[in-house]
């Protein structure tokens, strides 16, 4: 799991935010390569990525749909259900939870 910051590049972030946090999910033979999966999902979406933390490592996906119904329960028809995530993931894919816009004061 990792937190990206993106702005808006050929896709804007709605205004009158200027910025989001986004929670990415991505699977890699290493971490690194989670990480580029996402931020070059993010990429194809049209947004620039401007920061990346690791949020916290990895989940077993036998958990996955506890923690999205714990996380984000007004979401859940959002997510794919536990049975389709790794075949999602298992694509070179990323799944993002909602995106927490702000604007941001230079």
């Amino acid at each position: 799991m990792f937190t990206f910051k993106i702005e808006s590049g050929q896709t804007e972030v709605p205004p009158p935010m200027t910025c989001a946090y986004v929670l990415a999910y991505a699977v890699g033979d290493s971490p690194t390569r989670a990480a580029e999966i996402a931020w070059n999902e993010l990429r194809a979406m049209g947004y620039v990525v401007t920061d990346m933390n690791p949020t916290g490592g990895q989940m077993a996906l036998d958990d996955w749909d506890l923690h999205i119904s714990e996380r984000w329960p007004e979401f859940v028809d959002h997510f794919p259900k536990q049975k389709d995530v790794l075949e999602v993931l298992a694509k070179d894919n990323a799944i993002f939870g909602p995106f927490a816009g702000f604007e941001e004061s230079h």
